[in-house]
């Protein structure tokens, strides 16, 4: 489970740094499946599942947070 999760977030990642326009939703949405599958984790290894789950909302938070335009 964690290989595809893991997977989906490197394409992600990939179409964000590209500006691609589907990296956006995308890593949001990987995000969220991510920070979802580590609930299942934490009562097995909560030192790796909480910051991995801290780190999925920081990258929800700036994702959602990123505006593409000029100013």
């Amino acid at each position: 489970m964690h290989i595809v999760v893991g997977v989906v977030l490197v394409a992600a990642g990939l179409g964000v740094v590209s500006n691609q326009s589907w990296g956006r939703g995308a890593g949001i949405a990987a995000a969220g499946v991510s920070l979802i599958t580590q609930f299942m984790f934490i009562p097995y290894y909560p030192a790796w599942a909480l910051p991995v789950m801290a780190l999925d909302l920081a990258i929800i938070f700036a994702l959602a947070r990123f505006h593409v335009g000029s100013h």
